[in-house]
């Protein structure tokens, strides 16, 4: 389980890392761009085979087909639902002429 969730934060943190327009333009600086996107693949593709390695160390463990890596609450699943609701509500007025979506623009 460690490893799966340190792939998830290896491969999260590397792409959070242009959403930083500073950080990314040091990097780039100091590395240049070819060296910024080599760094940038070869930290996604290690985060992403410690994500498939763990996922699988995950499935041993648990000997199950898909193993549980986290149970949410139950009041949860009453929140999706109405949110749901909504959501399919707001998708049919983005193509139905109506206030709603006058209201939602």
């Amino acid at each position: 389980m460690t490893l799966l969730i340190t792939g998830l934060i290896l491969f999260y943190a590397i792409h959070l890392v242009p959403t930083r327009p500073a950080l990314r333009e040091s990097m780039t600086s100091s590395l240049g761009e070819n060296g910024y996107k080599g760094l940038f693949k070869l930290v996604s593709l290690i985060g992403l085979v410690l994500i498939v390695y763990g996922y699988g160390q995950a499935k041993i463990a648990s000997s199950s087909v898909n193993p549980q890596l986290w149970v949410p609450p139950t009041w949860t699943r009453h929140v999706a639902y109405l949110l749901m609701l909504f959501a399919f509500i707001l998708i049919v007025a983005a193509y139905v002429p109506s206030r709603i979506r006058d209201k939602a623009k």
